[in-house]
């Protein structure tokens, strides 16, 4: 797991570096271009669906903050980055070999400058792929969240670990949902289970 925590301290500080250098030149994206860009990227695989990979004891922790709730399968650690205020998160198995894990950090108008919600979106998931290989990346689709763009990927290999992430971007909020495991992509079962409970008390 020594490698996820370096990806994600690459992307913490990226986070911080891109709002500092944002192009507010740029032309705003569409959500089009950017389900254009992202189907033109990615190639399915096959999920594994073992119920025997699965941890065999579960306690579903519901997590219910105002402007989100997210389903864990046993209670997770919360953590507070100091330096940019990100909210983790965690939970991990005894044996760490798979992990659950929400990110998520609020944003100021001045950091987000003229960024649209789509143009902000790319960044972040260039951010993200750019520790990553071409094959590494198995699927990289736009989705939409109760009407809020977003970016579902598997990506990963045999030494950097598999990963299932989604990522939001609502109202000046980038939110990062997770599921890590060491040997194996998580199957659509534990991504349905955990991702799939995420649901955002918000409205556009």
């Amino acid at each position: 797991m020594k490698y996820f925590f370096g990806i994600i301290w690459i992307l913490l500080g990226w986070l911080s570096a891109c709002t500092d250098a944002s192009d507010t030149t740029e032309s705003p994206s569409t959500e089009d271009s950017l389900k254009t860009e992202i189907d033109s990227l990615g190639n399915e695989i096959t999920l594994l669906t073992d119920d025997s990979l699965l941890t065999p004891a579960l306690a579903p922790t519901k997590i219910e903050q105002e402007r989100f709730t997210l389903t864990f399968p046993n209670p997770p650690e919360r953590t507070v980055d100091s330096t940019d205020g990100t909210v983790i998160y965690l939970y991990a198995n005894e044996a760490d070999t798979e992990r659950y894990i929400l990110l998520y950090r609020d944003f100021t108008d001045e950091e987000i400058a003229q960024e649209t919600a789509t143009s902000f979106l790319k960044k972040a998931v260039a951010g993200i792929l750019s520790d990553f290989e071409e094959n590494e990346i198995g699927k990289k689709e736009a989705i939409t969240l109760q009407g809020h763009q977003g970016v579902d990927m598997l990506i990963g290999s045999p030494e950097k670990s598999y990963y299932a992430w989604r990522i939001f971007f609502v109202n000046k909020r980038l939110y990062q949902i997770l599921i890590i495991k060491n040997i194996t992509f998580p199957s659509q079962k534990e991504i349905t289970r955990f991702m799939g409970s995420f649901e955002l008390n918000e409205s556009l």
